[in-house]
């Protein structure tokens, strides 16, 4: 049993390196120089969070990207009441999916 929960731990490790950093990488590279976002780096993780510079919150935010180009991401509120000018995206697509959709 312990050997098949060393394994997952060393794929999902291996997952991350391989596609969770390299789109990170990017959306940092791209969204860092949008002055429209406020964009933290991180270190880990499947989801990078953005703060929203504009006066919009980040429920029209959300509805605005998936109504004009069908992009999917995760209204800030719902992290807490401090969040509500914040937007959640997840790096778990395929690279060249999450590249074109960031573009």
């Amino acid at each position: 049993m312990q050997n098949k929960s060393n394994f997952a731990l060393n794929t999902s490790s291996i997952c991350y390196t391989l596609g969770y950093k390299k789109n990170h990488i990017y959306a940092y590279k791209i969204l860092s120089k949008n002055p429209f976002f406020y964009f933290n780096k991180s270190y880990g993780g499947f989801f990078i969070f953005l703060k929203i510079k504009q006066k919009i919150t980040s429920d029209k935010f959300w509805t605005s990207l998936l109504k004009k180009y069908n992009v999917a991401v995760t209204s800030g509120k719902y992290f807490g009441k401090n969040f509500n000018n914040y937007t959640r995206i997840s790096l778990s697509q395929k690279h060249l999916v999450f590249k074109k959709q960031l573009i």
